[in-house]
């Protein structure tokens, strides 16, 4: 099954398509990136600090650099730009298990550094983008320890390549079943209730700033349909509070930002029959300000 052939490696299609972004380095015995441009400029080992062409380089270069002999070919993924994602198997996953992943569709496979567990390349799934939450992820990861899926993520690629799958197993299927997962676990960790009464950083001074928040739309871009006009002006609140967290030092849970969005929503949208109801729990507008948390980024 193993091809010791490094050639495998650098002649796949997929990895070949991914081999001009400079994205690339070696990684140390201890599973350290290297900053490539500082070992090319000045000849020293350090860690990589930026996963770009700050510190990274093409494959091609990397592979220029003098001393540049360690296997630990290793890449910054990137999923949402690459349109890839890896199937990390640990040594320690069953082998039924193991051997149904093998038969996935995978672009590229080889054997991980203990030559037990695998590295399984595959087409990012066409509904990746109907999860935003996975673009805060860099990793899916199963609850038993017994494999992930990389999305943000450095990749250490051994180049032990494998054959081709052995069968037409369905990795799509795998994969939306954990970012369903994700997107519960972000509900079920958001807890607005326990925020009252809060405590929140600047609470009064981040409340008039969305306060100041413009929202375009009308319910007539909704057909008249009052609740998702609601969640549009919701995800327009949400929107304007990630940007000054972006800008700023300051930083919320998701629990505060939730009770921020509720706060101004409730303030400002015209009053309905509908706010006094409640869903999961929570009064309807506190829920949407959940689930827009739940399911953006």
């Amino acid at each position: 099954m193993l091809d010791n052939n490094y050639n495998y490696f650098y002649n796949n299609l997929a990895i070949m398509g991914i081999a001009g972004n400079s994205r690339w380095t070696a990684s140390t015995n201890k599973k350290v990136p290297m900053d490539a441009v500082i070992w090319r400029d000045e000849g020293r080992v350090t860690g990589a600090k930026y996963a770009g062409p700050k510190s990274l380089v093409t494959l091609e270069e990397l592979h220029r650099l003098p001393g540049i002999t360690n296997p630990n070919t290793t890449y910054h993924l990137n999923a949402g730009i690459d349109r890839i994602c890896i199937l990390d198997v640990e040594p320690k996953c069953p082998e039924d298990l193991r051997s149904k992943f093998l038969e996935m569709p995978y672009l590229y496979g080889e054997l991980s550094a203990s030559r037990v567990g695998l590295h399984l390349l595959f087409p990012l799934p066409a509904k990746y983008d109907d999860y935003p939450v996975l673009k805060t992820k860099s990793v899916m990861r199963d609850p038993h320890g017994y494999y992930e899926i990389l999305l943000t993520h450095y990749v250490i690629f051994t180049r032990m390549s494998i054959g081709p799958p052995t069968g037409g197993g369905d990795f799509d299927k795998l994969f939306y079943e954990m970012a369903e997962k994700q997107m519960a676990s972000v509900r079920n960790n958001i807890d607005v209730q326990a925020l009252q009464p809060s405590n929140i950083q600047d609470e009064d001074m981040m409340l008039q700033h969305l306060a100041n928040v413009t929202y375009k739309k009308e319910p007539s871009d909704f057909g008249g349909d009052m609740s998702r006009y609601e969640y549009g002006f919701v995800g327009n609140l949400h929107r304007a509070l990630q940007q000054f967290m972006w800008e700023s030092a300051v930083r919320y849970t998701d629990d505060e930002k939730a009770w921020l969005l509720y706060q101004v929503a409730r303030d400002y949208l015209e009053h309905r029959a509908k706010h006094d109801t409640y869903r999961d729990g929570l009064p309807w507008l506190l829920y949407i300000a959940r689930e827009v948390i739940a399911t953006s980024w």
